[in-house]
């Protein structure tokens, strides 16, 4: 009877765990014309398109540091806190800061 306890509550912590994130959300695309690398991140307010190509070059002195923590992102060291909070309290910032980038939510959001 525990043990059946025990997985419940792990298989609740898993469900809410993994979809309230970001990356399981999301699609990569390649754009045919301009070759740049899109991801695109669902949302129920819209789904978001990030030109991840366009924020390398940039962000190009800065390396990949600000979003990635690290200087060379592999498949293992990438952004693992990639959700709603992060990416309103992060991105905005950034843009903000630099003053460049969409801050109002249409901006990003655009019709699923």
């Amino acid at each position: 009877m525990q043990c059946l306890q025990y997985l419940l509550i792990i298989l609740v912590t898993f469900c809410f765990a993994s979809s309230s994130r970001a990356e399981n959300g999301y699609s990569m695309r390649i754009d045919p014309a301009t070759k740049d690398r899109y991801f695109t991140f669902t949302s129920s307010k819209g789904n978001v398109r990030f030109n991840h190509d366009m924020h390398q070059t940039v962000m190009k002195a800065e390396s990949c540091i600000p979003c990635h923590k690290t200087k060379t992102p592999t498949k293992a060291l990438t952004m693992i806190k990639f959700d709603q909070r992060y990416a309103h309290a992060f991105c905005r910032g950034c843009h903000r800061e630099t003053d460049r980038g969409p801050l109002e939510c249409h901006q990003c959001h655009k019709e699923n």
